[in-house]
């Protein structure tokens, strides 16, 4: 169990944002969610999420996760080693995770392999 304590809450429905939110997560999904300060948890549980924002993963219908340039010889990777592309495409796709994002669809056609290693 995990207990997010005073984090503005926005929960993807156009409801105002819920201040001073605490967010109780167990077995990976939200169990329950008040506002102020609730509940004797032991502190290792506890997370200080002040002045921090909780809100739905993010969704970008429309990504090129792989293009890393504009020029033409990099759209076609004839510039560098497919394997070094693949590399640095799981560094692009683990920043845009990191940044919220929790569903991408990739525009430009990456291979089925990063998904699978996903």
């Amino acid at each position: 169990m995990t207990v997010l304590r005073g984090a503005t809450l926005i929960d993807g429905t156009g409801a105002p944002p819920l201040r001073d939110a605490t967010i109780v997560v167990h077995d990976g999904r939200i169990e329950s969610i008040a506002t102020g300060a609730v509940g004797p948890w032991p502190s290792h549980q506890v997370i200080d999420a002040t002045g921090l924002t909780v809100l739905p993963g993010l969704i970008d219908c429309h990504d090129h996760l792989a293009f890393h340039g504009y020029e033409l010889a990099s759209r076609w990777g004839l510039t560098e080693p497919a394997s070094t592309r693949s590399l640095r495409t799981a560094q692009v796709i683990e920043r845009t995770l990191a940044a919220g994002y929790t569903t991408v669809r990739d525009a430009g056609g990456l291979d089925v392999g990063l998904r699978l290693a996903i």
